[in-house]
């Protein structure tokens, strides 16, 4: 009987596999009748036709059997193993079978004898996707049908369906109502009064903070008491700690780069913090990063074992759990975490957040890599909080491969572009596609060999001609394998033929490029004779150097080029991270040979002025015009009264009248080597993180005096504080936000990178302010700066992310630029102030000394670098500038146009200003390298257009004449001086003239100032001054040699004191001046000014004067290093 038994097994696996659907049909009865009667022994007692038809390459077979009206197969049989159909059609990766039972009713959640389900067994991502799909649809339609019922009161009806386990294990408890009130079903349990649906729900994990579209959170809508009130008043104990923030830790993959892919990682969430480390062991002492719950943002991926974290900037966590129901019990957890650390008064120290590079978010990608993600991770039953959680995704698990067995693309997704050029891969992937079918159907036929070999084995020689029947079909079996051996070997040189296509083409481009850096090589020499040039000549090598950066001042961070994981980085050595730094900024500068020169300054409002007397005015206008870019971050503490009536430029070293200086010192030598090969030799055989970028590559100034660059216009900040109109001053703000960027037009070098510990001090008494800037971190490098005027304050910090695409540079600064000014509060009683409306936010008052703050903010820009591979180098800036008023809500938006493929719109920018009511009020247009006009709407419009058809040249606002020295006497003056911006076209901002002689470097007049050092003041500076710099100040006097054998010697020295602190030889670095905080008011975090400084720096001086012999700074400062 066993014998014959196997022989209807095999002609059955014959048939299925020929596609003889009759013999298949009339298979069925006797099959199905020894199935239910064979109490699981026999090959026909242990499983159905429909086990075998799916993991045979006939589709039509299963639709056949599927068909059968008697006996009915039931789809969900399960073999003795425990396996459905839909089970096997997973594991063989046969989609359109999988598609075809679920149709035709397979159930996704049966779990087999091991407890899996059948998305365990798909470790084909279309089969997955086709799991994920359908899942999602009937989870959709068991919600919505929940959510009806509890709409409509059903109190029977909601019983009936949380009693079908089946559908109530589909149901999405963390779904909103789709009938627009955006409320859970805790919202819908309460509203109804559904107690039974309400405790489900809690004991299912549902959001009980969660809130509707009206705000509000589900307990608003229970009675005062009763057993709604009880549930609830007990729910969030089973959901968060009561008495604190959720506390909850464990182990999570996260997404690194496209090299790594996702890597196992411990994460820790306590006291509204989420921190990581590499592995459990080192959550005592190696935390990699952290986010701080207060200013992050939660969100789930398409696939719902996947979620987000987003923290302040760029930094952002991409997790993936071991299934959906861990994936969302972290979401939840971090969402109370979140509105528990919103809620809570601020704390005086708020965790603070560690920084990483920005990772990869889309869903697309991680569905490509579905397939050679799940290889990674470890083969495991689904937890039945999965179950609970049937929106969530489907987790693959297939058997562990070797890491090459599965590329990234090996998806049959969209395919990718090639890394040089946009050509698709639409030929690899038909080879693809066509590859994996093949391999499925061998994977049948050696299925149908194996249990064929096993029937002979068993076979009885003189079973009636059995042993003829079996080797027959095991001749076709054999003939069949061939035939797929034969397909496969076609596919795989067809694929092999166009991957060698491809590569040379690949190739091709490279020589094209490696001609083109010949090319370079061959230029080197002309170089040189160029630096023999007389000074007043403008070396192109120098032009070349580094300005691809010089928009922002500072050379590409560590994460140049690419999207690096944190966890890479502390795993490198941070010598090598130090050279990165070096090299990246060699490579940008030294293939930037022909900068440009010369640009077209034509404004864009042709009717406003353009006269001679206009020109006197925009003059005027230009110097209270433009100001910095990269702005504070947070309003400054209010300053005392007493400190209000002082002057806060009064500082020693600082005399009256003070020499500004306007020129560099001449240089009376020739100019550096600058042989390419030269470079190269004197790089053989040093260690590859011992290696310094060349020195003349550098202008004579440091990244933290670039930042107070910003500050040249700085009048325009004085000009706005005179302003009674929020819009207006909103206007001029944003004036001084767009002015910044002036300065980086035709600079031809890139400053010095600050050290850790470096500082520097700027005070000019006839600007009345002062500003402070330290180099607060160098992994990534992020310098601080604070500045101090008599009726505003500005700071900023800074943090750049590069990437180089083909023949271009891409500069990414992050944080939020801020500015605060110091009002009279006379003008919140002026009318123009009450017919505004109501403003944004309460004014914040300090009546004793007689003035209100308005805060705003902005982003910074990106900065493009084109030209680079082809040596024709030139820089813009593209973006919007968003000025916000964060008081009244005014805003005002500058663009900075792209260019075209001929040079429109090259350096043109335009803008409008909004106020509070969403009004415009100003038209803005001009070129970022000249100056900017505004043009009045509204109801100044008829009287402009009036003006300028009677031909009257652009109004122009002159700058304040108040000279007061402190700020209650900057307010008291403000109060009655007050003016009113032109009705018609003026000049917002213009450019201010530069030094054409002695000024190798394309200094501004201001920039030339920030390294001066007069004997007066020398002594009274911090001694991390970037002033006392060796190699800068060598570099400002022409000794070239001297200045690079310097900086090789401070760039060694930092490597030594960091090995220092990372034995613990020395204690951990801290800054000296500056304290890492948040922004209430646009929720990210900056580095706040401690006001420590300056008081310091008097205590020493007059310490310094006291004395009878002069002591070295480094002595009389506190907690200072000696960083030179």
């Amino acid at each position: 009987m066993a014998g014959q038994d196997r022989v209807e097994y095999l002609d059955a696996l014959e048939a299925f596999t020929r596609g003889d659907l009759a013999r298949a049909r009339a298979m069925v009865p006797a099959w199905m009748a020894a199935y239910e009667a064979g109490g699981g022994e026999g090959l026909l007692g242990t499983c159905t036709p429909l086990h075998l038809a799916v993991q045979c390459p006939r589709r039509d077979v299963v639709a056949a059997l599927l068909d059968v009206e008697a006996p009915r197969i039931p789809v969900d049989a399960a073999d003795a193993g425990g396996m459905t159909a839909l089970h096997l059609a997973a594991k063989a990766g046969r989609r359109d079978v999988v598609q075809l039972l679920l149709q035709r009713g397979a159930s996704d959640l049966a779990v087999d004898g091991a407890g899996n389900e059948p998305a365990a067994y798909a470790a084909d991502a279309d089969v997955a996707a086709a799991l994920r799909d359908h899942r999602a649809e009937l989870s959709r339609a068991a919600t919505a049908r929940l959510f009806a019922l509890a709409r409509a009161g059903d109190a029977g009806g909601v019983r009936a369906l949380l009693a079908d386990a089946r559908q109530a294990r589909r149901v999405d408890v963390g779904a909103r109502d789709g009938d627009g009130s955006g409320g859970t079903l805790l919202h819908a349990a309460v509203r109804g009064g559904l107690v039974d649906l309400a405790r489900w729900a809690v004991a299912e994990g549902v959001d009980v903070f969660a809130r509707d579209a009206a705000g509000n959170a589900a307990e608003r809508y229970a009675g005062a008491a009763g057993p709604m009130r009880e549930l609830l008043a007990q729910a969030p104990v089973g959901n968060a700690r009561v008495d604190g923030a959720p506390a909850h830790r464990g182990e999570l993959h996260k997404w690194t780069n496209y090299a790594g892919g996702w890597k196992p990682r411990w994460f820790e969430l306590e006291d509204g913090v989420l921190s990581y480390y590499k592995n459990r062991a080192d959550a005592d002492s190696a935390c990699r990063g952290a986010i701080n719950m207060r200013v992050a943002r939660i969100s789930m991926a398409k696939d719902k074992a996947q979620f987000e974290i987003h923290g302040k900037g760029s930094v952002r966590y991409r997790l993936k759990a071991p299934d959906p129901g861990v994936a969302r019990q972290w979401v939840h957890l971090l969402n109370v975490s979140k509105q528990w650390a919103l809620e809570r008064r601020p704390s005086a120290a708020e965790p603070p957040e560690l920084p990483e590079p920005s990772e990869p978010a889309e869903a697309a990608a991680a569905r490509n890599r579905a397939a050679s993600d799940a290889a990674s991770l470890p083969a495991a039953a689904p937890d039945a909080a999965s179950a609970r959680h049937p929106s969530s995704s489907l987790l693959l698990r297939p058997k562990p491969t070797p890491a090459r067995a599965s590329p990234p693309d090996a998806s049959a997704d969209s395919p990718p572009a090639s890394i040089l050029t946009n050509e698709s891969d639409d030929e690899l992937y038909a080879a693809r596609a066509s590859f994996a079918a093949a391999q499925a159907e061998l994977r049948a036929q050696l299925f149908i060999q194996d249990r064929l070999f096993a029937g002979l084995e068993k076979a009885d020689g003189g079973d009636d001609g059995g042993s003829a029947r079996l080797q027959s079909i095991a001749a076709h079996a054999s003939a069949q394998a061939h035939a797929q051996l034969a397909e496969l070997d076609r596919l795989y040189r067809a694929t092999t033929r166009a991957w060698q296509t491809r590569m040379r083409r690949e190739q091709d481009r490279i020589d094209m490029l490696a001609d083109s850096l010949r090319n370079a090589v061959v230029s080197s020499q002309a170089l040189l004779e160029t630096m023999q040039q007389p000074q007043h000549q403008t070396p192109p090598a120098l032009q070349a150097a580094g300005t691809c950066i010089s928009s922002y001042g500072i050379s590409v961070p560590d994460d140049a080029g690419a999207d690096t994981d944190a966890d890479d980085d502390a795993d490198a050595d941070a010598d090598f991270a130090d050279a990165t730094d070096e090299f990246f900024d060699a490579a940008a500068s030294v293939v930037s040979i022909n900068a440009s020169r010369t640009h077209s300054p034509a404004p864009s409002l042709r009717r406003s002025a353009t006269a001679a007397s206009a020109s006197a005015a925009a003059a005027a206008a230009a110097a209270a015009a433009a100001a910095a870019a990269a702005a504070p971050a947070e309003p400054a503490p209010e300053p005392p009264l007493a400190e209000a009536h002082a002057d806060l430029t009064a500082l020693s070293g600082y005399s009256v009248p003070q020499h500004i200086r306007e020129e560099l010192p001449r240089i009376t030598r020739g100019g550096p080597s600058l042989s390419l090969w030269s470079i190269i030799k004197g790089a053989i055989g040093k260690d590859l993180s011992k290696v310094s970028v060349p020195v003349f590559f550098n202008e004579p100034t440091s990244f933290l005096q670039r930042f107070t660059e910003d500050m040249e216009y700085c009048d325009l900040l004085e000009i706005a504080t005179l302003l009674p109109r929020s819009e207006d001053r909103t206007l001029f703000v944003a004036g001084f936000a767009m002015s910044n960027y002036a300065s980086t037009f035709g600079r031809i070098a890139k400053p010095f990178n600050p050290l850790l510990g470096e500082t520097f001090e700027y005070v000019r008494r006839d600007k009345k302010y002062r500003a402070v800037s330290e180099q607060v971190e160098h992994h990534p490098p992020i310098s601080a700066c604070w500045v101090e005027g008599r009726n505003y304050v500005y700071h900023a910090d800074t943090n750049i992310k590069s990437k180089f695409n083909s023949g271009s540079l891409t500069v990414v600064p992050t944080g939020v630029c801020h500015v605060e000014l110091r009002l009279p509060l006379a003008f919140l009683d002026r009318d123009e102030e009450r017919a505004a409306g109501e403003p944004r936010q309460p004014p914040r008052v300090n009546e004793a000394a007689g003035y209100f703050t308005e805060h705003y903010t902005w982003n910074k820009l990106t900065t493009n670098v084109n030209g680079i591979m082809i040596a024709n180098f030139w820089i813009e800036h593209v973006g919007d500038l968003d000025i916000v008023n964060h008081r009244t809500g005014d805003t005002t938006k500058i663009t900075f146009m792209q260019s075209g493929w001929t040079g429109k719109n090259k350096f043109k920018v335009t803008g409008e200003a909004l106020n509070r009511r969403g009004a415009k009020v100003y038209d803005i247009a001009g070129d970022w390298t000249s100056r900017l006009v505004a043009r009045p709407v509204a109801a100044a419009a008829a009287a402009a257009a009036a003006a300028e058809e009677e031909g009257e040249e652009a109004g122009a606002i002159q700058r304040p004449a108040d000279d007061s020295a402190n700020s209650g006497d900057a307010i008291q003056y403000a109060a009655a001086n007050s003016i009113e911006v032109p009705t018609k076209p003026f000049v917002l901002w213009k450019i201010n003239e530069r030094p054409t002689e002695n000024n190798t470097y394309k200094l501004t007049k201001f920039a030339m100032s920030l390294n001066d050092k007069p004997p007066e003041l020398d002594r009274f500076l911090c001694p991390t001054d970037s002033r006392f710099r060796p190699d800068q100040r060598a570099m400002e006097t022409g000794e070239y040699e001297l200045a690079d054998s310097e900086k090789s010697r401070l760039e060694n020295k930092q490597r030594a004191t960091r090995r220092r602190r990372e034995q613990g030889e020395l204690p951990a670095w801290k800054p000296r001046w500056f304290v890492r905080d948040s922004d209430p008011d646009s929720g990210e975090s900056y580095w706040r000014f401690t006001d420590e400084y300056w008081a310091e720096r008097e205590r020493a001086a007059e310490i310094q004067r006291s004395t009878t012999t002069t002591q070295p700074p480094i002595d009389v400062w506190t907690n200072v290093e000696d960083i030179f």
